[in-house]
C-alpha cells in the first residue's frame, strides 16, 4: 500500500456498488464498484448552504474486491498520507467492510441513508412512510452526532 502522499487532517471514505444487467455474455450481471475518497465538506461560498466535496479521487472499476481495495489505496496513496482516512462508509455490504485492512485507522460507517432506513425499520416504521416523532428524532440526534464527529476529526460535514 503506497503512502507517500502530503498529510491532511482527515480523509472519508464512501463506497457502493451498482449492478449492471448484460446483454449476450454468459454472465447476466456485473456488480461496478465506485468509491469516492475526500477531506470533508465545504461551502460553495461563505453565504451559501450548499457544499461541495474538497479534494476527492473518484475511482470505478468491475473487480473482485481485494484488487478494488489495492488499487484504490495505491492511487490514494499517491496523493495523501492513508493513515488520515478516518472513516469507510457503505451500505452494509461486505466488500466495501474489506476496505478497512487497507486503510487500518479507519472505522466503518453505514452511509446516511441505509442507517435511517434500519432504524426506521428497527423502530417498525415502512421505509417508505413519512417519519413519526420518534424516527424524526432519532435522525435529527444521528446528524448531530455526524456534524460533532466530522468537525471533531476537522471537517466540517454539511447535513
Amino acid at each position: 500500500m503506497a503512502s507517500g502522499g502530503r498529510a491532511v487532517k482527515a480523509l472519508f471514505c464512501e463506497a457502493d456498488g451498482v449492478i449492471v444487467r448484460l446483454q449476450r455474455e454468459a454472465k447476466r450481471q456485473v456488480e461496478v464498484k465506485l468509491a469516492i475518497i475526500h477531506e470533508g465538506w465545504e461551502r460553495l461560498h461563505p453565504c451559501s448552504g450548499e457544499y461541495r466535496l474538497k479534494g476527492k479521487l473518484v475511482y470505478a472499476a468491475v473487480q473482485g474486491s481485494m484488487a478494488f481495495w489495492e488499487t484504490l489505496s495505491f492511487l490514494a496513496g499517491r496523493r495523501w498520507d492513508l493513515s488520515a482516512v478516518k472513516v469507510i462508509a457503505g451500505d452494509g455490504a461486505e466488500w466495501v467492510k474489506k476496505g478497512l485492512g487497507y486503510f487500518p485507522g479507519a472505522v466503518y460507517q453505514l452511509c446516511r441513508f441505509h442507517l435511517a432506513r434500519k432504524i426506521r425499520q428497527c423502530l417498525g416504521a415502512r421505509v417508505r412512510n413519512p417519519p413519526g416523532p420518534l424516527t424524526t428524532e432519532t435522525h435529527l440526534g444521528l446528524r448531530e452526532n455526524e456534524r460533532t464527529r466530522a468537525s471533531s476529526q476537522g471537517s466540517r460535514h454539511p447535513g
